[in-house]
């Protein structure tokens, strides 16, 4: 297949993670938020209530996270096609699960099950297979792919989402039950094209670089150019320098690794909830829910928009900083201007903290740790940040049913952003061993 296929493959592989992040966003906070209003006056679900379902939805993604660092186990044991096609096919069957839902037990435990198959396994798989294709231009095809995620993800499924769902009643529960059907389509997609192995192994050099010589000696060789070939071009990321190869208990047991998470899942628990409880943030500013998706659409576009600025900046960690001061913008800007203005700003500033956060988690770990175990020490992080994506969005719902507000969270969230900035700013670092 890989010989058959006229381009380098690995941009049919980018494009495959693109499509992969597509096919989980339903269960992704993006979509969740469109039907979360349907969901509380729900009979089936005895009318839960905006703090039931966000507790509901937090502890799904707490009890999924740990799948997330299984996903390499999973593939030592079963081939990458057959993982993707059986978490694809579970997905799908949790759309139609999550159709047929009544009581809060079931809906959490539905939830759960499309975050350990969707996020947790399904996507991780396909987007391991860009490190066996892209070395030294990764962190510009991870950037493409990344935005391009959040075009499909972000945009697009949840636009078609939000035209079949209707604010009260069950509705949202045929719309979901399409979206099962249709997404075996892209999931058979992704399992058929996506291959075993990576560029070396077709006798490929990673980037599409000119083919390695078949010739045993000759490959003996250029094996040295290979690994050079590997080297970031940027000096401040010389990820395979020996004195740099740390191993995931290495970078557990440093201080910067922690101080990188706490900001990393700050930003993300900021920003789902801001897009999770978006429909009341609109009727609080007097906005109409049909401008609900509009809302979206520029948090999204932001996000796509910010999510390259990882590779205009040399000091990775100067993101973090960024990410955390806009976040804390956006949440000030809509407590301070309690406008429909204010509100469209907020939403540009919260979508561009987010794509700052997905550029940087694509290159932060390299950089600080370099590449030997780079991998593991990401999808641990990812593990950590899916874990306690959910806090913000609970504490929003608590402050909104205690004080009627969602402000006094907001402020008290803004007010972590900054102090974790300014943290970042003194002592985070590049580290050494």
């Amino acid at each position: 297949m890989v010989g058959a296929i006229p381009v380098f493959y690995g941009r049919v592989v980018a494009a495959l993670v693109s499509l992969a992040a597509l096919i989980v966003s339903p269960a992704q906070v993006y979509c969740v938020g469109i039907v979360v209003d349907a969901m509380e006056e729900d009979q089936s679900l005895g009318k839960l209530g905006r703090t039931r379902v966000s507790a509901l939805y937090a502890l799904a993604l707490l009890f999924s996270a740990p799948v997330i660092l299984l996903h390499m186990r999973a593939l030592a044991l079963v081939s990458r096609k057959t993982l993707v096609a059986l978490s694809g096919s579970l997905f799908c069957a949790s759309c139609l699960l999550l159709a047929k839902t009544s009581g809060e037990v079931s809906l959490m435990l539905v939830w759960t099950l499309q975050q350990l198959v969707g996020p947790g396994l399904l996507f991780p798989a396909v987007e391991l297979a860009l490190l066996h294709w892209w070395s030294e231009r990764r962190g510009q095809v991870s950037a493409a792919v990344q935005s391009t995620g959040a075009l499909l993800g972000m945009l697009f499924l949840p636009a078609v989402l939000s035209a079949s769902t209707c604010n009260d009643g069950d509705c949202w529960r045929s719309a979901y039950m399409a979206l099962g059907v249709a997404l075996i389509l892209p999931v058979g997609v992704v399992a058929l094209l996506l291959v075993e192995g990576g560029a070396i192994d077709y006798d490929l050099q990673l980037d599409g670089a000119a083919p390695l010589h078949p010739e045993p000696p000759a490959a003996s060789a250029e094996a040295p150019s290979l690994d050079a070939a590997q080297q970031p071009f940027d000096e401040e990321m010389l990820a395979l320098n020996p004195a740099e190869r740390w191993t995931l208990h290495e970078a557990l047991t440093h201080t910067a690794f922690w101080l990188a998470q706490v900001s990393f899942s700050a930003v993300h628990a900021i920003v789902n909830a801001f897009i999770f409880h978006r429909v009341d943030l609109m009727r609080d500013v007097g906005l109409p829910e049909s401008k609900a998706m509009s809302l979206q659409a520029l948090v999204a576009i932001s996000c796509m928009l910010c999510t390259p600025a990882g590779l205009f900046i040399r000091r990775k960690e100067q993101l973090l900083i960024v990410a955390l001061l806009l976040a804390a913008a956006g949440l000030l800007t809509l407590v301070h201007n309690h406008t429909p203005s204010g509100l469209y700003v907020s939403s540009m500033l919260i979508g561009c903290a987010f794509g700052v956060t997905n550029g940087y988690s694509t290159v932060i770990w390299e950089y600080f740790f370099g590449r030997s175990d780079a991998e593991r020490i990401k999808q641990t992080s990812i593990a950590i940040t899916s874990a306690t994506s959910g806090s913000a969005i609970w504490a929003f719902a608590i402050s909104r049913a205690e004080v009627g507000t969602y402000q006094s969270c907001m402020n008290s969230l803004a007010v972590v952003a900054l102090i974790l900035a300014g943290i970042e700013s003194l002592a985070l670092a590049k580290p050494e061993l």
